[in-house]
């Protein structure tokens, strides 16, 4: 089994974009030592490529593609000697992917990453304006994106000079064609100029001051990660053998159905089947049935989504339609899971452990992990802390200190899997990252004695909508901007069962504004936000909103209450 060790990680300032104090000290983590497998991408992709070659990778449950893990990374061989020799990449460069899932998507992705490129997934359900700014916050050097996305950021292309743009579904193919009889030639191992601390993604979430933040990712963030999973995993192994229990058949296959733009998706399901040899089954957008439909023909041992793609599963009407029987793990992250379903879990699929992980984009997806038993016996909590990762509840009013178990407060997380930064914001760095490299989560919970992390509220002023991150401001803002007869607005979470919580809006209007209805705001910012943002509820108020003491409009959202 793999061992920890101690590592002293320290940055220079011509590697960060974002520099703030805890960039001016050495700082010390725990993690995996030497005995562990995987230092960086570029292992991750050599290891599958010399143990996995010839088994299959990536099903495509909408074209009926298949690939092995050998196709896969030849092509992105390929790739990778374009974007050096056409389109003159340097290392750490960005090369951004925006699309639905998609081999090819998997493919541009490996290559970037691969090339010591920084790879920078973009949310494709973006509207054009919000492609834009995220390609020209990036500083992209090459976009690849699919035929839907182009027709979003084509009418925008001449504020994105000398950016390069390659259309995957009709342009892909023949670059990976005009490179493949040299793709031998591209190094396989570590990328000559990138280092372990040298970021390798840039993944944007969204946040409470509108425009979506770049976190920045390293090789050693993701590897801590990556690195776990293939360790837990073997200890579970091993314990199974030690009492007794038959070797498992089944081949280990993943459901794919989240956004591989998301962390859960790009790193607890992509990256971590290269280091098992984990086939996946992709998803281009969810839908029960067809989920249902692919768990048999494909025998899925794992589901990894976001709550709503799993109690979907639960209560779907026509499940005893399909032998589900294959499941052996069902569960994800992304958003809190209602208690109920670690038993539900169990009750309805007769061999799958329940799991679930919490995390964010700035810790590379994961932080605690709990599963089977030990989830079972405490259903409202989110697990204990990944080896090496640590977890701290600090006063939720201010100051720093762990408070003792039991008692509420911010969820501060330090390790080798926390953000380097955000890209070029210093100050929401500094902000976010203490000088000795303690994480503010931005949620409130709590720890028990046995260091089960229990998360009670969220004191960031998001809206989680199936897994979906959603600033209240940027909504906020696309009100006044698309509705002007609105004189004040709020916006905030209501709970729905399936999805967590959908986007309500509370307005007041200008004196003399004739009624507002639901359907005229949704039609009116529908080119402003993403379908997933625009208000599902709306509360109009006949005169200002109802204030705390604060002088702020009061939803308790931030209480949760229904408008």
């Amino acid at each position: 089994m793999f061992s920890l060790q101690a590592v002293d990680v320290s940055w220079s300032r011509d590697e960060v974009s974002a520099w703030a104090p805890h960039h001016a000290q050495t700082q010390r983590f725990l993690t995996w030592g030497p005995d562990a497998p995987l230092v960086g991408l570029w292992d991750v992709y050599s290891l599958a490529l010399k143990q996995f070659a010839d088994l299959e990778f990536l099903a495509d449950s909408a074209t009926g593609r298949r690939l092995t893990f050998a196709q896969v990374l030849t092509a992105a061989r390929a790739v990778m000697r374009a974007l050096v020799v056409e389109f003159k990449l340097k290392p750490l460069d960005r090369v951004v992917v925006v699309g639905r899932n998609s081999i090819e998507w998997i493919i541009v992705f490996i290559a970037a990453s691969w090339a010591g490129m920084i790879a920078v997934p973009m949310n494709s359900w973006w509207t054009g304006a919000e492609l834009a700014y995220g390609l020209a916050d990036s500083q992209a050097a090459v976009v690849f994106a699919d035929d839907e996305r182009m027709a979003r950021i084509d009418p925008l292309l001449s504020k994105l000079p000398g950016v390069h743009f390659v259309r995957m579904e009709r342009e892909l193919d023949a670059l990976v064609q005009r490179h493949a009889a040299s793709a031998s030639h591209v190094p396989a191992g570590q990328p000559a100029g990138v280092k372990v601390d040298s970021a390798c993604i840039i993944m944007y979430t969204s946040g409470t001051t509108g425009h979506p933040k770049g976190v920045v990712i390293t090789h050693r963030s993701l590897m801590h990660v990556v690195n776990g999973y293939l360790a837990i995993g073997r200890l579970g192994e091993a314990r199974a053998a030690a009492a007794g229990a038959p070797a498992e058949a089944l081949r280990k296959c993943v459901l794919l159905g989240v956004p591989l733009f998301h962390a859960t998706g790009l790193v607890s399901v992509l990256l971590t089947s290269f280091g098992s040899g984990r086939k996946i089954v992709l998803m281009r957008k969810w839908d029960v049935v067809a989920a249902m439909r692919a768990i048999e023909t494909e025998r899925v041992t794992a589901v990894t989504g976001v709550p709503t793609m799993v109690i979907e599963l639960l209560d779907s009407p026509r499940r005893a339609e399909f032998d589900l029987s294959s499941l052996r793990n069902v569960g994800g992250g992304g958003a809190a899971f209602p208690s109920g379903v670690a038993g539900a879990i169990v009750k309805t699929f007769a061999k799958a452990a329940p799991a679930q992980g919490y995390g964010l984009t700035e810790t590379s997806a994961v932080s605690t992990l709990i599963s089977a038993a030990d989830y079972l016996q405490r259903p409202t909590s989110c697990g204990r802390a990944l080896p090496g990762v640590q977890i701290e509840i600090w006063p939720e009013e201010g100051g720093r200190g762990a408070l003792p178990p039991g008692q509420a407060g911010r969820v501060m997380i330090r390790g080798a899997n926390v953000m380097r930064e955000y890209w070029r914001q210093p100050e929401a760095t500094a902000k976010a990252i203490t000088a000795d490299g303690w994480f503010d989560s931005g949620d409130v919970g709590k720890l028990d004695a046995e260091g089960f992390l229990y998360i009670t509220d969220r004191a960031k002023d998001m809206i989680i909508r199936g897994g979906e991150n959603i600033s209240c401001r940027a909504v906020e803002e696309a009100v006044y901007a698309k509705v002007p007869e609105v004189a004040e607005c709020a916006v905030f979470g209501y709970p729905h069962p399936v999805l967590g919580e959908k986007v309500a809006l509370a307005v007041m209007l200008k004196p003399g504004a004739r009624r507002l209805s639901l359907a005229d705001v949704r039609a009116r910012c529908k080119d402003a936000l993403a379908a997933y943002e625009l208000p599902t509820a709306l509360a109009v108020f006949p005169s200002q909103l109802p204030r705390g003491a604060t002088g702020l409009f009061f939803s308790s959202h931030r209480a949760n209450k229904r408008p």
